[in-house]
């Protein structure tokens, strides 16, 4: 893909439909998550493990990541959003990320480690398709400021 030569995306690449990658140990969830999002015209990529998300992020330079790792509970999750927002390279780094968990409780400790979003299992499709298309509406120097309108706002 010719933007990974690319430091940032430039206006025609944002026109494009967003390339979007699923992090979830689920299969099943994971087919139901992809027939969704390129219904609504993004484009997806998937990821099993943390690793698997890291490699397959450098490699697709999504524009937003979908994290729903289930069987480490919120820390897997947690310890991959930081390894995200930690990454050498910035367009890794500052991927948009929707963050799902199944306890509204970990929505503060989400946003403080760097989320975008969050949902809590269970969730309605819309729902998903609404945080990551307000997200990607973002510019990002705003989501420092969203991210804190929505830990006040919790």
């Amino acid at each position: 893909m010719a933007r990974r030569k690319e430091k940032s995306y430039s206006g025609p690449d944002r026109r494009k439909p967003a390339n979007i990658l699923i992090v979830n140990d689920d299969a099943d969830s994971t087919k139901l998550l992809r027939r969704l999002l390129e219904h609504k015209g993004y484009t997806v990529v998937k990821a099993d493990a943390r690793e698997e998300a890291l490699l397959i992020a450098t490699q697709e330079l999504p524009r937003a990541i979908v994290i729903d790792l289930t069987h480490g509970g919120i820390g897997s999750n947690l310890k991959l959003l930081e390894s995200l927002r930690h990454h050498e390279d910035e367009r890794v780094a500052t991927s948009r990320v929707v963050l799902i968990a199944r306890q509204a409780s970990n929505r503060v400790f989400s946003f403080q480690s760097g989320a975008d979003a969050f949902i809590t299992r269970p969730f309605h499709g819309d729902e998903l398709t609404d945080q990551l298309g307000k997200i990607l509406a973002l510019p990002f120097r705003d989501l420092p400021q969203h991210r804190r309108q929505q830990l006040e706002g919790y």
